[in-house]
């Protein structure tokens, strides 16, 4: 081959690499914007990771007991009421009672005036059974939050309907009394007190109907006693007389101390706001008395004959009461 022919074929070998050198670089473009796009495309899910959503709804920080707690029910158709009392508030209640009496302790006071009694129990006897009323204000001063107990320290009034002793004797006749051997004394109490008192409520339980807690209470103050009606009926066999009354000239008052421990039940329902029910038990104790130191003895022998008696009656009111209240706060 001549150096012509040569010439003529390396110049068609180098117009062919021109040619060839354009279409290559568009070709290698649009591979790279193909990549590009490919790299944009699987990166994408990395950045919005579902993992930190599930971190927001809730974070590893909070114990799953306690977001259980907060999610917990309240209301009247839940279990978490608000059952404690609202501190510095005023609570006004209410109750009314039963209550069954102790013996008196009554002895006989002058052997040398009052006749004998072959019982072994003598002249001490109950005053049976009483209804009352009892009326009051507390104020209600602390919540404690650790113990969830609440005190409360108040004024409360008892005012008792009559008791009533009544003692079958036998013995010989002393003195001038001129009953009989065989009698049956009487005579009635009236009682009304003041006491002070303070007030525990313990930590309630609570249910779908309300809350219920325990309650101690503690009063001190004073009692106002009042005999009367004291009379004898009996059978004077010495002038055959059927029966024979004596009678006390008044009715004699006294004033001691009295105070009352009892325990019990509140039970707050749990859609009516600022009310409690109580029901409860308390030994209470009202303070002595004394029968009247002047009796008017009427038999064969003294008739109508107004009597300076040396010693008087002594005796204490004692009893077990049962309570049921309501009690309001404002």
């Amino acid at each position: 081959m001549n150096i012509s022919k040569r010439v003529g074929l390396m110049g068609l070998v180098a117009g062919a690499l021109v040619q060839a050198a354009p279409v290559a670089k568009p070709v290698a473009k649009h591979q790279q914007k193909q990549a590009v796009v490919v790299q944009k495309h699987t990166s994408k899910p990395a950045v919005h990771a579902p993992v930190k959503k599930h971190v927001m709804v809730q974070p590893a920080s909070v114990p799953a007991h306690k977001m259980a707690a907060v999610q917990k029910p309240v209301g009247a158709h839940g279990h978490n009421h608000t059952c404690t009392h609202e501190h510095g508030a005023f609570a006004w209640h209410a109750a009314l009672g039963y209550g069954v009496t102790q013996k008196t302790g009554i002895t006989n006071p002058d052997a040398n005036y009052w006749d004998a009694a072959t019982e072994t129990d003598g002249y001490n006897a109950d005053l049976g059974h009483t209804s009352f009323v009892q009326l009051g204000v507390d104020k209600i001063l602390k919540h404690d939050c650790k113990f969830g107990c609440t005190y409360q320290v108040g004024l409360e009034m008892n005012i008792m309907q009559d008791m009533h002793y009544n003692k079958y004797q036998q013995g010989a006749v002393v003195g001038g009394s001129g009953t009989g051997a065989n009698r049956m004394r009487f005579f009635d109490v009236s009682h009304m007190s003041m006491l002070a008192h303070g007030k525990i409520t313990a930590k309630e339980f609570s249910n779908r109907l309300g809350c219920v807690a325990p309650v101690i209470d503690l009063g001190l103050g004073f009692g106002v006693n009042q005999v009367s009606g004291f009379k004898t009926v009996g059978y004077e066999s010495s002038n055959s007389v059927g029966t024979t009354t004596s009678l006390g000239e008044k009715a004699r008052t006294s004033i001691g101390l009295a105070g009352a421990l009892g325990v019990g039940v509140q039970f707050k329902p749990a859609d009516v706001k600022h009310t409690s029910f109580h029901l409860g038990y308390r030994y209470y104790w009202g303070g002595g008395f004394q029968t009247p130191e002047r009796i008017m003895i009427n038999t064969a022998s003294y008739e109508g004959k107004l009597d300076t008696v040396s010693k008087a009656w002594k005796g204490t009111i004692a009893m077990h009461q049962f309570v049921f209240g309501l009690e309001l706060e404002f």
